[in-house]
């Protein structure tokens, strides 16, 4: 039988990841978590437990988020990105993918 528990991040890396790279790409967009989940038809507080991994986001969520970012959804999956991304070293700087 599977828990259906709030997962651990520990039993689940790939929602850390997932998590991680939500942040990242609208850390590029230089949008709030609010910003965002208006942008995606979610709530702020759903936007930021996603990002923090406490909370797992469905399918149909990743999608409003992936396009809400204009990121693919497999960029949002993948360990990866953060090593594809590139950040300016000055005050206020933006994350961007790496041409």
């Amino acid at each position: 039988m599977v828990s259906r528990s709030n997962p651990s991040p520990n039993d689940w890396p790939e929602i850390v990841v997932v998590g991680r790279n939500i942040r990242l790409a609208r850390r590029s967009r230089r949008w709030t978590q609010a910003e965002l989940g208006q942008k995606a038809g979610l709530g702020q507080e759903y936007i930021s437990a996603v990002e923090q991994a406490r909370v797992p986001a469905g399918l149909q969520n990743l999608v409003l988020i992936a396009r809400a970012l204009q990121f693919d959804l497999k960029e949002l999956t993948d360990p990866e990105l953060p090593g594809r991304l590139e950040v300016d070293d000055h005050p206020g700087s933006r994350i961007r993918k790496k041409t």
